[in-house]
């Protein structure tokens, strides 16, 4: 199961819809090494933890500021794939947001750093190769760590960007379904979702209009499912928001969030 839902349009890039598109345009020019024997397997997805040294958010709200949540580096990923008879892949992805949800809506985020293609490792040194669609040439990256939780460092538009490693691409086998209704249990679309993985995962996601449910993988524990209500709906009495839930490893946990609509005084 992979990252990300065909049934939503998603602000966050799909990563699986990056990799088919760096597939076709790279084609299977990229090598692996991953065989050299002084270098463990960093294949995986990562999280961002740090931007140029200094953990998220990046930059934090200043003491006093008029604004105590302002607009920042808040969450990203970065993914080294590779499988048979498909060359190495990667994509890096970076948001920026409001580190809080002011009255428990989320904010959609703006995508600072958006890149896909191919990836070759020597020793510790990560060379990256951007798709020519996306066109930022070649750069390079460390692994900071080729131990059980490798850390990637990767330098990209003036900025040192650092990843953890939280999921060696073992096989999903649990996840999530968002289904948003009115009062009368009619679907409504249009809402905004941010899911909070346990393992630090952020995905962010729309559902379309027609109210199809939104259905996403999800890491075994608490996921946190944050949810902005379309223009002219809140939510009903008794709703909360956020909504935790419990995964269960092989299990699709089903949501259903019951909005009411705003009628004019």
């Amino acid at each position: 199961m992979k990252r990300r839902s065909s049934s939503a349009t998603y602000h966050q890039t799909s990563r699986v819809g990056l990799i088919a598109l760096s597939a076709l345009l790279l084609g299977c020019s990229a090598q692996s090494s991953l065989t050299e024997p002084d270098v463990n397997p960093v294949l995986g997805l990562y999280i961002l933890t740090h931007v140029d040294g200094a953990p998220l958010p990046s930059p934090p709200a200043a003491p006093g500021a008029a604004d105590p949540c302002p607009p920042a580096i808040t969450d990203g990923q970065f993914s080294l794939e590779e499988g048979p008879g498909t060359p190495q892949l990667f994509t890096i992805s970076v948001f920026a947001s409001r580190a809080c949800d002011p009255g428990g809506i989320p904010t959609a985020g703006t995508e600072v750093v958006k890149d896909a293609g191919g990836w070759s490792i020597t020793g510790n040194q990560l060379s990256f190769t951007s798709s020519p669609y996306n066109g930022h040439g070649s750069y390079q990256g460390t692994v900071d760590s080729v131990a059980s939780v490798p850390v990637v460092s990767i330098p990209f538009g003036g900025h040192t960007y650092t990843f953890r490693r939280i999921d060696p691409y073992a096989d999903q086998q649990a996840g999530v379904t968002v289904t948003v209704v009115d009062e009368s249990g009619a679907r409504v679309g249009g809402a905004l979702m941010v899911f909070h993985s346990p393992n630090g995962l952020v995905d962010r996601g729309f559902s379309l209009t027609t109210g199809t449910p939104l259905a996403v993988p999800a890491s075994v524990g608490t996921e946190v499912i944050n949810i902005g209500p379309p223009s002219g709906y809140t939510f009903a009495p008794g709703q909360s928001n956020p909504v935790a839930v419990q995964i269960t490893s092989g299990q699709l946990a089903q949501v259903t969030v019951v909005l009411a609509k705003i009628t004019a005084p």
